[in-house]
């Protein structure tokens, strides 16, 4: 028997992707679905459509000027008292009736919407001086998604997958379900809050399980199941917004579809390496024999393969090394570089991706359609985006799409100069290279960190990712207070610089998924071009 047959005849099952590996595959999928929908679901629930003050209509004799029956919110008068033109914030009052002298104050009518949808915006009249609060519950789901990443890391790594993907789920549905009950705005901001949390953590730990659960040759094709499921959820949203437009039965329909993933409780497995680097010999074996016997593979193999592995660990959990912290990620000149530059690089997808994602609406054309675009563009993401970091490897990948991603959303102010339609293109495909960056970032980051670092160092990344996210908002207002070019500039300009510094850091195609930070440690950086014969080395990262 040859070299290549000996090897693969003792491949461990764990590196393998026989039918168990394409079960829990199916299961993660499904499980992914709902946070398609869930992420992006306040471009419905909180759209704000045309509206206009509720004042009565009235006969007013301006002087010279006859306004007869005009709703007092569709004028205002400028400063000169030359011109007439709408003010939906403002009613006009006749201080003066003889001369014609006008005063505008703030509508106390109340608002009309045109439009037969309910959402929240018309619902508690979130317009005009109650502006702010729409953003403002907005922000409080990124800061869920914020806490999310946070608490994510350690809860998985110190409790295990399992346990805090099946709490995470649970409160996931049942905090959807419950917004749908808000009986005041700061109900509604709560439930948003406990949702942001619970979406991110499923699939944070969806997104891990994919990676622990094969070996690198498999690894990339989960990573895009995972995400394509996602996607798929993103493109149910406008259809289950244009079924249900009002906004508490789309969230209690949404929330009561918990109901299907009850099985999961007894499907979802605890992932084996977790297990392996916690010391849990007996769950550890019976789980590997399972999955040996479901691949029908000799369960002889996965002893043998356990016993040196346990030594090891056994070694290092004595000197200490298998209790890590989020100071682990910062206590080494190579770890600190590359958590610093993997930061940055979280911060600019989720600014651009969330920038386009939120202002959908900002488009010409139909608000379903356009979303249902946004997200389509999502699988020749996903499908391009694995096959080039395959072909390239990770480093190259990253770099041209963050700068090709930074050139085509810089331009978009350009374009519309022109055509809406042109810059509309360059919007979407900046978002397409984005998307593929969101899936590939999580896939690396995976990679790069050790086994019981890594969710840590994922759930950092993811943070600090949320508040690039939160950023959004405010760049957005600067654009439209004092030029619209702002957030296209910034952010494409942010986008192009980080996709330089992605050179910096180390190639992890191929490469098993590291089991301790020594392992970690020997990526190098620029490992894609290590055939030099200069003889020189690699200088650590």
């Amino acid at each position: 028997m040859d070299d290549s047959s000996t090897s693969r005849k003792h491949k461990s099952v764990l590196d393998t992707f026989g039918t168990y590996q394409r079960r829990i595959c199916m299961l993660l999928c499904l499980c992914t679905v709902p946070n398609g929908i869930s992420t992006l679901i306040t471009v419905f629930t909180q759209e704000t459509p045309p509206y206009f003050c509720n004042d009565s209509l009235i006969n007013t004799d301006l002087g010279n000027n006859s306004l007869s029956n005009l709703n007092r919110s569709m004028i205002t008068i400028d400063v000169d008292n030359s011109k007439v033109q709408p003010d939906v914030c403002k009613s006009l009052q006749v201080t003066n009736r003889t001369e014609g002298n006008l005063t505008t104050s703030l509508c106390d009518g109340g608002w009309m919407f045109r439009t037969d949808k309910r959402t929240v915006t018309t619902e508690w009249k979130l317009v005009c001086d109650k502006a702010w609060i729409k953003p403002a519950i907005t922000s409080v789901y990124l800061c869920g998604i914020l806490f999310g990443s946070i608490s994510s890391g350690v809860l998985s790594d110190r409790f295990g997958r399992r346990p805090l993907f099946l709490w995470a789920t649970l409160l996931q549905f049942v905090s959807i379900f419950l917004a749908g009950f808000s009986v005041n705005v700061e109900m509604y901001a709560v439930m948003m809050f406990i949702m942001g949390v619970s979406s991110l953590i499923n699939y944070q730990v969806a997104v891990l399980m994919a990676s622990e659960i094969t070996g690198p040759d498999y690894r990339a094709l989960l990573t895009l199941a995972t995400n394509l499921a996602y996607s798929l959820g993103y493109m149910i949203l406008p259809l289950f917004a244009f079924l249900l437009p009002d906004w508490r039965w789309f969230m209690k329909v949404f929330g009561l579809t918990g109901i299907l993933y009850i099985p999961i409780y007894w499907l979802f497995p605890e992932s084996p390496r977790w297990l392996l680097r916690q010391e849990n010999k007996d769950e550890a074996i019976r789980m590997i024999r399972h999955i040996a016997k479901v691949n029908k593979m000799p369960i002889e193999k996965e002893i043998s393969f356990m016993e040196p592995l346990n030594e090891n660990d056994k070694d290092k959990e004595i000197k200490g090394e298998n209790r890590f912290t989020y100071l682990d990620l910062f206590l080494t000149a190579a770890m600190r570089n590359r958590t610093f530059i993997l930061c940055l690089v979280w911060m600019c997808v989720g600014a651009v991706y969330y920038a386009i994602g939120l202002n959908t609406s900002d488009f010409e054309g139909n608000l379903y359609v356009n979303c249902f675009i946004s997200a389509a563009v999502e699988i020749p993401a996903y499908v391009l985006g694995t096959y080039v970091c395959e072909k390239l490897g990770r480093i190259p990948s990253m770099a041209g799409c963050f700068t090709l991603g930074g050139i085509t959303y810089g331009i978009v102010p350009l374009l519309r100069i022109f055509h809406e339609t042109s810059a509309l293109v360059s919007a979407m495909i900046s978002k397409m290279l984005i998307t593929g960056l969101f899936m590939l970032v999580y896939m690396y980051t995976c990679e790069v960190y050790p086994t019981l670092l890594r969710h840590m160092g994922v759930g950092a990344c993811s943070t600090v990712c949320r508040l690039g996210s939160m950023l959004v908002p405010y760049l957005i207002f600067a654009g439209n207070q004092i030029h619209h070019t702002i957030p296209y500039a910034v952010i494409g300009i942010f986008s192009i610089c980080v996709g330089f510094l992605c050179l910096l850091l180390p190639e992890t195609r191929g490469r098993p998924v590291p089991g301790s930070m020594e392992e970690a440690l020997q990526f190098k950086r620029g490992a894609y071009c290590t055939t030099r014969k200069s003889g020189s080395q690699n200088i650590e990262l």
